[in-house]
């Protein structure tokens, strides 16, 4: 299996680096012809809609093997199994194709979301849920310029494809359970939109833990269309969402501040206090994904959101963590730099949740 990964993973590098020649290529015939030859390359035709009855239109189930069932953290365990709440995660994108949606048994999407994006992102959760993710028809990362139109039109088709998976995840297997919304990078907008379509305001609203958006732009306007589901500014705060974004801080003065909200990570506050490494109680990373073992990295980097943003110190390791957007571009190891407080964290949620929900349904003994 991890022969495998590693293949798919391989071919994945390769049609990165594809990709960057291509773009170096063209990069001198000017703006508007590079974007109109990018445009012309780009597959407008749309792959076959996932049908969420077949199991293999999810990239994890709770009732199936599959690579989120496992705990990277020392001394915890796949809890799965006797979970008391579920959660609903979204990946982060893999189409580096020259589609604007890509199928979702492609193999080189496949690669990544089958081995490191739920080995390394959504088994974070195992501890606390059931694990459901499904499956979706990804926009083009590279999407080219001027084609605001068609990127819609991708952003709109891989959403469809989350709010059916959810709808069916609802209908079939979530039973009143309370549930936790998490994604990362385009999957943590998607759960954004998700949020605001299916929760806020609505009764869904009572069975939410919280979710956690990493990734993500949460700035004034969503959290106006948020309505009644607050930023978190408490590690135990139940029906909040919690968002970030990392970046090194070699990267201050380069970025103009932002809007967005920031969750800290290592404080569950949206505040800009800054929380020192000592507080991480530990991250993962491999040299290269495929690579084996996974590390386990105690008081890994430090957190203090300011300006937008989640800033960070780069970690001794700095090499490990790959910045393919420039030095302290860290949005692809939101999960990884916090992963053990990540993970206690929706464990204490939902604890707080069941303990809230039983106090409500105990009955008020008489004076």
């Amino acid at each position: 299996m991890r022969r495998v990964l590693r293949f798919g993973l391989f071919a994945v590098l390769g049609l990165v680096a594809g990709v960057a020649l291509l773009a170096g290529a063209i990069a001198g015939i000017g703006p508007q012809r590079r974007a109109a030859l990018h445009a012309a390359l780009m597959t407008a035709e749309l792959p076959p809609r996932p049908d969420y009855r077949d199991p293999g239109s999810w990239a994890a189930l709770p009732q199936r093997s599959d690579a989120a069932d496992v705990a990277l953290v020392p001394g915890t365990a796949d809890a799965q199994a006797g979970a008391a709440a579920d959660v609903f995660y979204l990946y982060a994108g893999t189409n580096w194709l020259l589609r604007w949606n890509a199928p979702i048994d492609h193999p080189v999407v496949t690669a990544l979301v089958d081995g490191p994006y739920m080995e390394q992102f959504a088994s974070v959760f195992s501890g606390c849920c059931r694990i459901y993710a499904p499956r979706y028809r990804q926009e083009a990362i590279l999407r080219p310029e001027g084609a605001a139109a068609e990127s819609q039109r991708a952003l709109d088709v891989a959403y469809a494809d989350v709010r059916a998976a959810f709808r069916h995840y609802l209908e079939h297997w979530n039973d009143g359970r309370p549930v936790v919304v998490a994604g990362s990078q385009s999957g943590g907008r998607h759960a954004l939109r998700l949020l605001i379509d299916e929760f806020a305001g609505r009764p869904l609203r009572e069975q939410l833990v919280t979710a956690y958006l990493a990734g993500a732009h949460v700035d004034a306007a969503a959290r106006v269309a948020l309505g009644d589901l607050p930023i978190c500014d408490d590690a135990e705060q139940t029906g909040c969402v919690n968002v970030w974004n990392a970046h090194g801080r070699q990267a201050w003065g380069q970025l103009d501040p932002q809007d967005a909200a920031c969750v800290n990570p290592l404080t569950w506050r949206a505040d800009e206090t800054p929380a020192p490494r000592e507080r991480n109680h530990g991250g993962i990373v491999t040299r290269g994904w495929s690579e084996t073992p996974i590390r386990f990295l105690p008081a890994l980097v430090d957190a203090q959101c300011a300006k937008g943003r989640l800033w960070v110190t780069p970690p001794a390791n700095d090499d490990d963590y790959w910045q393919p957007f420039g030095p302290g571009d860290y949005h692809i190891h939101n999960y990884a730099l916090y992963y053990a407080n990540l993970r206690a964290n929706a464990i204490d949620r939902v604890a707080a949740f069941r303990a809230s929900r039983a106090a409500q349904r105990s009955p008020v003994p008489d004076p």
